[in-house]
């Protein structure tokens, strides 16, 4: 093909194209590895990426080649001259002969010997950007290589790895063919010290004053054409991005993961994330800042005219007259300008709280939907959610409490999230009418008169447990109530009227050692288990609550659904309740509790399962958007010593899980967690539990296995939960081997949107075993440096309880490109390590 007849039709060729067209699907289709040989009459054609495939030795005859046509097909054109690229056409339907090739893309000598322009490098290279602007596809660096540019022109692939007192990578003067670390000082104009994102430090030469100084990935930053000054052709709008190909444009939105985040001098470019050492935050504007970490005793404060951030003692916020320290969802307390008029400040999911009006009349609770991030004043609060008191008359409906909020279950079962009393008082339903305990101090502490039995709405008496049990009616059941490290305390509850249940629930009573074959299994005439035809299986999905109370061990056989509309709950209890059994629901292999629509609470309850193999995966199936599952002090093991091959539940399509104080010892797992939480799960909150010596053979994590994504509820671990001795095995491949890790208790992975889905400040890791990898925690992620960024310094990762004569690695990360390197967590989060290393 001669230059002056420089445009090839594809079409010229449709009639040789459409003749293997039938073998062009088969191999597009087939085709997912590389091909070494091919069958007798074929030959290799390899795609711009490596790819190679067979295609019949009679297409394409010389003069002609075979041309990638960048949509993976391939067609048959005339040979350009010598000093001459192909160049294929945005449609795919024309291919060009020139010399150079178009600005965004590279000219490039294939493997075949094809010069082409494409529009990213050849497999296993990239496109590097030179210091004065011009690209060349250089061989990927691996690990945490970056490649240099030094001053004779040579691309090395290095690690900076400078550190103090010479923090700062410098080419050698010197030497055009090397580099060196030097003092910050030693890095004098016109060369100026930049901090790249991973927060290594080199020595560069300044931009000109209408140029951005960029982060590409390179192991040198880059001076680009600054696109909106000082004659700007990004318009309103729209944001300066960095694009496949290292050319800088101007985009409507940044795409895959990259964020646009705004600089100090109002800038907003797209990039992947914040440097490590800095806090990614969302403005009101859906533009990020990256802002630094504050001192202990700081708060971070937050100027929406200007829209920064700074660092203020949390007392000078308090004093201001024009900001006000709030409270987020999370915990975390930021200083920002108050709202105007009778307006107030409202968490709806974003890391800045938005001024809206208080709802009140017939609204009076206000409702967020945290994935649109908005909300809207609402007469009741919608199924799943609670009300939560956030004082000055703002109440909130919440799917689980905020950081400050704790969780109080009133008499009518009804729970809200409060603040703790004060002053060692004691939150009670004084049954009242109003929506919230109130503050009391209780004054029956005398061991053998310690229940409160109230009188009236306004006071109590203090009695023993018998004195509340012998009554035939009104307040007779002896109830403890308790919330961790919060409160205790004893209370006699009237059941009949208004009970620490549902009001008019149902009341059935299952007793093995029963010899009467009813069907209502009232309290004087127990059924002996649970059947098809008794009441207390066969109206579980009615809409009143429907409470079982165990009088001894049962043992389970069937499959127990809910499916139910009703608000109110299923229970599963051991009486009399706050006594001294504890009884167990043995599951057979026939045995599961599936709940897909509907409430199931399991209180004071063991659950055991047989170990040989069955079809479930679980004790307990929770799926669902209005299923939900409590399981309050119960316990969980296998019928003997055996194996098990289930575990205790599994989570998902919008499911709630919330365990208050469970304990699990010594249970070898087979194929899986104890808790599976599955990446379309709702909200799963886990309080006061102990696991011990959980060993999952396979699968990743043996307590929890957790999956997360940007639409997840989430999982919380709040306070004193202990992982003491967990083993599970995380495997992959790599390069065609099998890699075989042992990690411990929790796996978490965590798509790019859900890096703050997970708190598990609450957990506590524990060993006295050999060493191995991730001990407590291993987390997978595309990202694991905002992961780390989003972690409060790691608070929200557990506490590591050392053994001083083993130095283990408990808490540990990896990306999923590169699971072939794990990380320790501590090396970026040093004050989770308490001093191990």
């Amino acid at each position: 093909m001669n230059s002056e007849s420089s445009s090839y039709s594809y079409f010229q060729s449709l009639f040789t194209f459409l003749q293997y067209s039938y073998l062009l699907i088969i191999f597009t289709a087939a085709q997912e590895e590389d091909i070494e040989t091919c069958p007798i009459g074929q030959k290799t054609f390899a795609f711009d990426d490596g790819e190679t495939i067979c295609i019949p030795d009679t297409f394409c005859l010389s003069p002609q080649v075979v041309v990638d046509l960048d949509n993976r097909q391939y067609g048959c054109v005339d040979k350009c001259n010598n000093d001459e690229y192909f160049d294929v056409s945005e449609d795919h339907s024309t291919v060009s002969c020139v010399t150079p090739c178009p600005e965004l893309k590279t000219q490039t000598t294939l493997p075949s010997g094809v010069m082409k322009c494409v529009d990213s490098c050849p497999y296993g290279q990239f496109r590097f950007r030179r210091r004065d602007g011009s690209y060349i596809c250089q061989t990927h660096c691996t690990g945490f290589e970056k490649a240099l540019e030094l001053d004779d022109g040579t691309i090395e692939c290095i690690v900076n790895n400078c550190q103090d007192p010479t923090p700062v990578l410098k080419l050698n003067q010197s030497s055009s063919s090397s580099y060196q670390c030097v003092t910050t000082a030693e890095c004098t104009l016109p060369q100026t010290t930049y901090t790249s994102d991973d927060i290594t430090q080199v020595c560069v030469d300044s931009c000109p004053s209408d140029h951005l100084l960029i982060d590409i990935g390179q192991a040198q930053p880059i001076c680009f054409t600054n696109p909106v000054s000082p004659n700007p052709y990004c318009t309103s709008g729209q944001f300066i991005n960095i694009n496949r190909n290292n050319q800088i444009e101007c985009v409507e939105r940044c795409t895959g993961i990259k964020i646009p985040r705004r600089f100090d001098n109002g800038t907003i470019i797209c990039v992947n994330s914040c440097p490590m050492n800095q806090q990614q935050i969302a403005l009101e504007d859906y533009t990020y800042i990256c802002i630094d970490q504050c001192n202990i005793g700081e708060i971070n404060k937050y100027d929406s005219a200007t829209k920064t951030f700074s660092c203020v003692l949390k007392e000078s916020c308090e004093t201001s007259s024009s900001f006000e320290r709030f409270e987020m969802d999370s915990g975390d307390i930021i200083c920002i300008k108050k709202c105007s008029n009778s307006q107030v400040h409202v968490d709806v999911g974003t890391d800045i709280p938005i001024c809206r009006a208080n709802c009140s009349g017939s609204q009076p609770y206000l409702n967020v939907d945290i994935i649109a991030k908005n909300s809207i004043c609402v007469s009741a609060c919608p199924d799943g959610k609670i009300h939560a008191d956030y004082g000055n008359g703002i109440i909130k409906c919440v799917e689980r409490c905020p950081e400050s909020k704790i969780m109080f279950r009133k008499d009518d079962s009804t729970a809200v999230c409060i603040s703790k009393c004060q002053n060692n008082q004691i939150p009670i339903d004084m049954r009242n009418g109003n929506l919230f305990p109130v503050c009391k101090t209780n004054n029956c502490t005398n061991s053998a008169q310690s229940y409160i039995d109230l009188t009236s709405t306004s006071s109590w008496n203090c009695i023993s447990s018998n004195s509340c049990s012998n009554r035939q009616s009104g307040n007779r059941y002896p109830t403890h109530i308790e919330q961790f490290e919060q409160w205790s305390y004893d209370k006699c509850v009237d059941q009949e009227l208004s009970t620490s249940y549902d009001q008019y629930s149902n009341y059935y009573y299952i007793d093995s050692f029963s010899l009467f074959p009813i069907l209502n299994c009232s309290f004087n005439f127990p059924c002996f288990t649970l059947y098809y035809l008794n009441f207390a299986y066969a109206k579980m999905n009615e809409m009143a609550g429907h409470l079982i109370f165990l009088r001894s061990n049962l043992y389970l056989n069937l499959v127990v659904q809910i499916d139910t509309y009703s608000s109110q709950q299923r229970l599963f209890t051991s009486y009399p309740i706050g006594g001294e059994y504890l009884f167990y629901i043995r599951l057979t292999n026939e045995a599961i509790f599936y709940v897909t629509k509907g409430w199931l609470v399991f209180k004071s309850i063991g659950l055991i399962v047989n170990n040989n193999y069955n079809q479930f995966n679980c004790a307990i199936s929770l799926s669902g958007d209005h299923a939900k599952v409590d399981l309050d002090n119960c316990y969980f093991a296998g019928f003997n010593s055996s194996n098990v091959d289930r575990g205790i539940v599994s989570c998902m399509n919008q499911a709630t899980l919330k365990i208050d104080t469970i304990a699990v010892q010594q249970v070898i797992m087979t194929r899986n967690p104890l808790i599976y939480v599955d990446s379309t799960s709702g909200a799963v909150s886990i309080n006061n539990s102990y696991f011990e010596g959980i060993n999952r053979l396979e699968g990743n994590g043996a307590v929890i296995e957790c999956h997360l994504n940007r639409f997840s509820g989430g999982i919380t671990i709040y306070s004193n939960t202990i992982f003491e001795n967990c083993k599970s095995k995380y495997s992959f491949s790599w390069e065609q081997q099998s890699v075989i890790n042992n990690i411990g208790s929790i796996y978490i992975f965590a798509l790019e949107g859900a890096y703050h889905q997970f708190d598990l400040r609450g957990a506590i890791y524990r060993t006295q075993d050999s060493s191995y990898i991730g001990k407590g925690l291993f987390i997978e992620t595309n990202n694991l440096a905002e992961v780390m960024r989003r972690s409060e310094l790691g608070t929200k990762f557990g506490t590591i309880e050392t053994n001083p004569h083993i130095n283990e690695i408990y808490l540990m990360g990896i990306e999923s490109s590169q699971k072939w390197l794990t990380i320790p967590l501590q090396y970026a989060v040093n004050n989770v390590t308490n001093g191990i290393y």
